[in-house]
């Protein structure tokens, strides 16, 4: 797939397992488990889901789980 030692977590993938999309959110699981360790969310992606979010500390302990 990629020799990329991290890869660029998107809002989509995010919100697909968040909000339990029942379409998306396994293959968006999957995706995640596959590259974990490896993932990071740039200043952008953040923001994006900062948009509806109450607080950064939300969207942080979304992050976290």
């Amino acid at each position: 797939m990629t020799d990329s030692t991290h890869i660029l977590l998107d809002t989509n993938i995010i919100l697909d397992v968040s909000e339990r999309d029942a379409r998306w959110a396994a293959w968006s699981r999957d995706q995640m488990i596959r590259y974990i360790g490896r993932m990071i969310v740039d200043p952008i992606i953040y923001t994006e889901l900062c948009y509806e979010a109450a607080s950064g500390s939300e969207v942080d302990s979304l992050l976290i789980r």
